[in-house]
């Protein structure tokens, strides 16, 4: 069980409980959340489709990977998502979520950290692919960047609000970081495995957000950082 202290002036409860002792979710919660993660986005998939196939002499032409259809994907799978961790979560009131997900506790030092650390690290990425061709349509360039921008909201209140404070619940850290790292890949297959330094910077990125989740008080800290890194890759796709 994590134990959550003082550090560098950031308070560290485990997900809002007062009990330290006592964790509010374990891994059981975190499991039987990711299975029903998985029957819900499959249907999702299965009904898109259905009402998207794809030409076979425009393949290009799918209507979920246009930027209209990508950003309601993109929005139909975190709402998916959210609501399901809530309700593993056994969420009863906005200030009972509030509490149990560190949202309600402001940024400490680690905030800057974060910001610091994953600028550096998808600048790093960004200078690996200069000169690589870009998968956005820079004319409708928008509808991708909403989608990027608001993923690290919903994404750090699913995954390091809840999935890893229950691993905490019953594993220690390295292995829930262990398991952290394996959804990440699994959760960006696409963009881990098309060039050879994704697997490595992913499993940073994940390493990252969960020490600062494991090290702060403060869900903000884990979002200011996701943020920054989305935000730099969709400013890379004009350089």
């Amino acid at each position: 069980m994590a134990r959550w202290a003082a550090v560098n002036g950031d308070e560290q409860k485990p997900q809002g409980v007062p009990n330290a002792s006592v964790p509010r979710w374990t891994a059981k919660d975190a499991w039987k959340c990711l299975g029903m993660f998985l029957v819900l986005l499959i249907l999702l998939a299965l009904m898109l489709a259905a009402f998207g196939p794809v030409p076979r002499s425009k393949p290009d032409l799918r209507w979920s990977q246009r930027p209209v259809g990508f950003l309601f994907v993109m929005s139909a799978q975190g709402l998916i998502c959210t609501l399901t961790a809530l309700y593993f979560a056994r969420v009863e009131s906005w200030a009972d979520f509030r509490s149990a997900f560190c949202i309600g506790n402001r940024p400490g030092t680690k905030f800057w950290y974060g910001i610091g650390i994953a600028l550096t690290l998808q600048a790093c990425v960004s200078l690996l692919s200069w000169g690589q061709p870009q998968d956005v349509l820079l004319p409708q360039w928008g509808f991708y960047a909403v989608a990027y921008l608001l993923a690290p909201f919903w994404e750090e209140i699913v995954f390091r609000g809840f999935i890893f404070p229950a691993f905490r619940g019953s594993y220690n850290y390295p292995r829930s970081v262990f398991l952290m790292v394996v959804l990440t890949w699994l959760t960006h297959t696409t963009q881990a495995l098309s060039v050879w330094y994704g697997l490595p910077f992913y499993a940073a990125f994940a390493v990252l957000q969960c020490w600062l989740r494991e090290r702060s008080g403060s869900l903000w800290n884990c979002i200011a950082s996701h943020f920054a890194f989305n935000a730099v890759h969709v400013a890379s796709w004009h350089w």
